[in-house]
């Protein structure tokens, strides 16, 4: 265990994640994402996932999160890279960002059956997001995945791998974000798909 409380990488961790893919045209679109990664540019569009992570019990941590993902390229390869990212444990933000590099920030988090919300520590009055998800059909048995999350610390770029084990269940999410919120970039634009992750079993590191 480090001085600030976080367990060693890897994390071993259980979670129900709410996720929504989203594909935005580039032309306007901003992203800091570090001077060596670049999104991954389709077609003049970019991929994103966004979500809200409920960290469970019986993993090395407990905690919330909601985070903005873009599928970028650094050094010629693929990878996925965190652009924004909250959470609701100071455990969990001082693991991120020295481990990783992943440039996770303070949020309180509301959670209501499907419905959850999050707002910065830092602008109490500003809302980040808000997701209401409505669950449509389970595809039967675990979904097993890996990337690699690719973050840019200093002038190093930092590559850790992530392994994925879930149930999947596709819905409907609805997603309200204030135009002043640090996600107004998916303002006016709908998710390709939405889905949640059941009993996921996540390793995050090596």
């Amino acid at each position: 265990m480090s001085s600030a409380g976080y367990p060693p990488s890897p994390w071993r961790l259980n979670a129900t994640a709410y996720v929504s893919i989203w594909r935005l045209p580039v032309r306007g679109l901003q992203l800091s994402l570090g001077e060596h990664i670049d999104a991954a540019v389709l077609l003049g569009s970019v991929n994103l996932a966004s979500g809200f992570v409920i960290y469970e019990a019986g993993g090395d941590l407990e905690y919330r999160e909601l985070f903005l993902a873009v599928l970028a390229r650094a050094d010629g390869k693929l990878g996925v890279t965190v652009s924004s990212i909250w959470v609701d444990s100071t455990r969990a933000l001082a693991g991120g960002q020295e481990l990783w590099g992943i440039p996770k920030q303070l949020a309180s988090f509301e959670t209501d059956g499907q419905t959850l919300a999050a707002t910065a520590n830092d602008a109490p009055d500003l809302p980040i997001a808000k997701m209401v998800f409505d669950k449509r059909w389970r595809v039967p048995g675990r979904y097993r995945s890996r990337a690699n999350v690719v973050q840019q610390s200093a002038s190093t770029l930092l590559r850790t791998p992530v392994l994925v084990s879930a149930q999947i269940e596709f819905g409907r999410a609805q997603w309200y974000i204030p135009e002043a919120s640090a996600l107004s970039l998916l303002r006016g634009h709908a998710p390709l798909l939405s889905f949640k992750l059941i009993q996921a079993q996540i390793q995050f590191g090596a």
